[in-house]
C-alpha cells in the first residue's frame, strides 16, 4: 500500500510539470527562426496582385499594395534604404495592417537597429490585439484575406516577440509603439494650417498695414481716429463714431510710437 502511494505521488508531480512545459511550449507554439522570418508574409504581395487584379479594390488598397509589394522586392535585392522608404509610405497608408509593422521591425533589427525593430514590434502586437478584440471593423476582413485566414493568436505572439526581445535585453513592457499618422491626416493638418495662416494675413495682418498706412498718411484735410480708424475732417476736433477727442487720439497715437521705440 505504502508502495502505491509512493507510486501515485511520483505519477502526480511528473504530471505537474509535463503541465507546466506544455503550456510553456503553447505559449510560445511558434519556433523563433520560422516566427521572426520574411517568410511568412512572403504570400500577402501575390494575394495583393490577385485582390487589385480583379477589381474588388479601391483606390487607397491598390496604392499600398504598389508600396508594400515594391518595399519586400527591395529587401529581397538588398536595398534596404529603399525598402524602408516604401514599407513606411505603405504604413502611412494602411495603418491598421500588422504586417507591415513586423517586417519594419525585422528589417531594423537586422540592420542592428534594436531600438526601431522593438518599437515595431510592439507596434505589431498592438494592431495584432486591436484585430483580435474586432476594433477594425472595415479593414479586418481584407486583412485576414493577407494572412491566408490563418491571423496569429495575439497571446502567443505576444510572448513570442516578449521572450525575444528579453534574449536582446529589451523588455517588452517599456517600450513604446510607433505613431504613423495616416496620409491623408497630414494632408489635413497641412491644409488647417495654410488656412489658419490665409485668415491670420487676410484678416489681421493685412488690414493693420492698410490702417497704419491710413494713420501715418491720411486723405488732406481729414485725421483718423486712433480708437476706431474713422477718417474725420480736420474741422471736427471729435470723432464723429466713437465721441473721441482729437487730442485723445493724438495722445494715444505718441504713446504707441514710445512704446514701439522702448521695445
Amino acid at each position: 500500500m505504502f508502495f502505491s502511494v509512493k507510486i501515485y505521488r511520483r505519477a502526480f508531480l511528473l504530471l505537474l510539470v509535463l503541465v507546466f512545459f506544455c503550456g510553456r511550449a503553447g505559449a510560445s507554439s511558434y519556433p523563433e527562426k520560422d516566427f521572426f522570418s520574411y517568410v511568412r508574409f512572403s504570400g500577402v504581395s501575390e494575394r495583393l496582385a490577385k485582390l487589385t487584379a480583379g477589381g474588388q479594390a479601391n483606390k487607397d488598397i491598390k496604392d499600398f499594395a504598389v508600396k508594400f509589394s515594391g518595399g519586400m522586392r527591395l529587401l529581397a535585392s538588398g536595398d534596404i534604404q529603399k525598402a524602408e522608404t516604401e514599407l513606411l509610405t505603405a504604413l502611412a497608408m494602411w495603418p491598421e495592417y500588422y504586417g507591415t509593422d513586423f517586417i519594419l521591425a525585422l528589417m531594423y533589427e537586422r540592420s542592428g537597429d534594436m531600438e526601431s525593430a522593438a518599437r515595431f514590434y510592439r507596434s505589431y502586437l498592438y494592431k495584432l490585439k486591436n484585430l483580435e478584440l474586432g476594433r477594425y471593423r472595415i479593414s479586418g476582413a481584407l486583412i485576414s484575406v493577407l494572412a491566408g485566414g490563418e491571423v496569429e493568436d495575439y497571446d502567443t505572439a505576444h510572448n513570442a516577440v516578449k521572450e525575444h526581445l528579453a534574449g536582446r535585453g529589451i523588455v517588452l513592457g517599456s517600450v513604446r509603439p510607433v505613431t504613423i499618422f495616416p496620409a491623408w491626416l497630414i494632408y489635413v493638418v497641412f491644409l488647417l494650417f495654410f488656412v489658419a495662416l490665409y485668415l491670420l494675413i487676410a484678416y489681421k495682418w493685412v488690414p493693420y498695414r492698410k490702417r497704419m498706412k491710413l494713420i501715418k498718411n491720411p486723405p488732406e484735410g481729414f485725421w483718423v481716429c486712433r480708437y476706431c480708424w474713422a477718417v474725420i475732417p480736420d474741422l471736427c476736433k471729435v470723432c464723429q463714431e466713437c465721441g473721441r477727442l482729437r487730442e485723445e487720439a493724438e495722445e494715444k497715437r505718441r504713446a504707441e510710437k514710445n512704446v514701439g521705440r522702448t521695445a
